[in-house]
């Protein structure tokens, strides 16, 4: 859920810029090199929103694993320093999985080109 509101609001955000772009296009020139810069600043950011809509996507599984990890490791890495004594040298090790299960979420609700696999391709981060 607030992996999609959280899209929405990124592609709401990117509108509003384009909106904001084409009020001063409008207000310049059409002879002037402001407008031709301020014309392929619109075109790109219109390719931008093509590409988040059409090529960019999600890990909904991994960003899931991720939380699994995060909480469940969490939680042991809690009940073990309650306990006390050596137990909080194996809270550490659980304290470094909840943070791998944070790294994993993270990664995973970046919008990027993925292929068929769903792997992402490296530098593509829309």
């Amino acid at each position: 859920m607030a992996v999609a509101i959280f899209g929405l609001m990124n592609r709401d955000h990117e509108l509003k810029k384009l909106q904001g772009y084409t009020e001063v296009l409008q207000s310049l020139p059409e002879d002037s090199q402001a407008y031709e810069s301020a014309l392929s600043l619109i075109a790109s950011h219109i390719a931008k929103i093509d590409r988040l809509e059409t090529v960019g996507r999600r890990d909904p599984m991994r960003a899931l694993s991720g939380m699994f990890f995060a909480l469940v490791f969490g939680y042991i890495t809690v009940w073990l320093m309650v306990r006390g004594g050596l137990w909080q040298v194996l809270a550490a090790v659980s304290m470094l999985l909840a943070f791998a299960g944070f790294a994993a979420i993270i990664q995973a609700l970046q919008i990027v080109e993925r292929d068929k696999k769903g792997k992402p391709i490296q530098g593509t981060l829309l």
